[in-house]
């Protein structure tokens, strides 16, 4: 239980730092220097930098987006299992509660499919 808290908890601390980075990258790098002349120019290596910064920031919140929908999605797994082990007379395929055989009673069969099933 632990690790599935845990890779929610890391998925969340991911997104929270690539758009810190992001919004670091976009509003506060500056990637112009002064050339002397009364104009400032764009400098390739800054703004480098900040492409860099960019990717990097889209990779942690990628990687945070996948960490947490995996959480929710093994939490929906688990209780889809935990439904189905506590009413075991249910059938796999229809999700229909299953029907006792009166010819031999360790047998039930599924009034919607007709599948049977052996206890």
């Amino acid at each position: 239980m632990e690790t599935k808290i845990g890779k929610h908890l890391i998925g969340k601390i991911l997104i929270v730092v690539a758009l810190l980075i992001g919004a670091y990258a976009m509003f506060i790098m500056n990637v112009s220097v002064d050339s002397g002349l009364p104009e400032r120019v764009n400098n390739f290596g800054l703004m480098s930098d900040k492409q860099n910064y960019l990717f990097i920031a889209g990779i942690l919140f990628l990687s945070g987006i996948v960490l947490v929908s995996s959480q929710e999605a093994t939490q929906e797994i688990t209780n889809e299992t935990e439904q189905e082990n506590s009413s075991p007379n249910l059938c796999p395929k229809c999700k229909v509660e299953l029907v006792q055989d009166k010819a031999n009673s360790s047998i039930y069969e599924c009034p919607k499919c007709g599948d049977r099933f052996q206890e």
